[in-house]
């Protein structure tokens, strides 16, 4: 028997995780979660909630199950040296190692324009996203954001199985991954505003990739206007039409802003879902 502990605050590597412990009955899993999750799990006695910063606890409830392998998938906290140096740790990440290393890698991909990336399935060590990697499956980054995770899913789920059957047949084995030195950070809420003049200076494509890179569940495009937060997440690419009077010029912001322009520097952007967060900032 093979103890697994799956350690998530990510809806889709939750996803994973079910798909897993259905389909291997041989494996003991067990899941740790942290509380500020945003969606539902199924608890039981075999899941543990958490405090992500508290690896003292974390190392304990590893070491009491007598796990044999710990994967981090969507994990974004600090993990203790003692726990990599007792367990196998493995974690997944969206892009194709050593390229875009770090935080917000699906963002930075698709606002720079990247169509083609991977899901990589890694051992963890001291240094960021830099361990060996056990495989890597393309990923399509063309689609929007909720597509992409479902992507992530099924190839998390699939390399998943096939490195747990590796494993019990004691044929696992890792690459050396490439080293390089850039590492990008997380980016934040002020990251995903955009200036409303400014903006007519850049293409459709750009401001397209903007646009969905940011959708839920990050911190959506945003842009102020006469003392309004306008939120947007999705448009769509029209011709310029010199009667359309666009947000860039309205003195006056509209209720609904879906179905209003924004004019760019080749085309029209028009608001498909947006919304108005509020008057006063």
């Amino acid at each position: 028997m093979i103890n697994i502990a799956f350690i998530m605050y990510r809806e889709w590597s939750y996803k994973i995780f079910k798909k897993l412990s259905k389909d291997f009955d041989k494996v003991n899993f067990i899941l740790l979660y942290p509380s500020n999750i945003n969606f539902k799990i199924k608890k039981n006695k075999k899941s543990f909630k958490i405090d992500p910063k508290n690896n003292k606890d974390l190392f304990s409830i590893l070491k009491k199950n007598k796990i044999d392998i710990a994967m981090f998938y969507g994990w974004s906290w600090i993990i203790a040296q003692k726990t990599l140096d007792n367990f196998l740790c493995l974690g997944l990440h969206p892009s194709k190692l050593p390229s875009y290393k770090g935080g917000s890698p699906l963002q930075h991909q698709i606002i720079d324009g990247q169509t083609k990336s991977a899901v990589t399935i890694f051992k963890l060590n001291n240094t960021i996203d830099g361990g060996d990697i056990f495989d890597q499956k393309k990923l399509n980054l063309k689609n929007s954001i909720s597509e992409i995770f479902e992507q992530m899913t099924q190839i998390g789920y699939h390399v998943t199985s096939k490195l747990i059957k590796k494993y019990t047949n004691k044929e696992l084995f890792f690459k050396k991954q490439r080293k390089i030195s850039k590492i990008f950070k997380r980016r934040n809420l002020k990251q995903s505003k955009f200036d409303i003049k400014e903006i007519k200076k850049k293409t459709f494509f750009y401001f397209n990739n903007y646009v969905r890179a940011l959708d839920d569940p990050y911190p959506n495009a945003f842009c102020v206007i006469k003392n309004s937060k306008i939120k947007i997440r999705l448009i769509k690419k029209y011709k310029k039409n010199r009667n359309i009077i666009c947000l860039n010029y309205k003195k006056n912001i509209p209720k609904d802003i879906n179905g209003e322009y924004i004019e760019l520097k080749d085309s029209l952007a028009k608001i498909i879902k947006g919304s108005i967060v509020s008057k006063k900032l």
